[in-house]
């Protein structure tokens, strides 16, 4: 059985990344970890990334990535 500890980061596909970059990092407080022209990720303090930006169609969520708990049997 899976079980979820917690949400790991989410992946948003965006017209422009750099442009999206700016914008999150401006609007939640966010730190730019890494960025390109295809793709970025954004960060608070303590954490590697928390939100993946990514150029692609269709625009909007791409996917959500899960932390599992340590007895997770997958």
């Amino acid at each position: 059985m899976l079980r979820l500890l917690k949400i790991d980061h989410v992946c948003l596909n965006v017209a422009d990344v750099r442009e999206a970059a700016t914008r999150y990092a401006l609007q939640f407080g966010l730190q730019v970890r890494e960025l390109g022209d295809d793709r970025a990720t954004l960060a608070c303090d303590y954490e590697p990334y928390s939100l993946e930006l990514v150029r692609g169609e269709p625009l909007g969520q791409a996917h959500t990535a899960w932390q599992l708990r340590r007895s997770s049997s997958r």
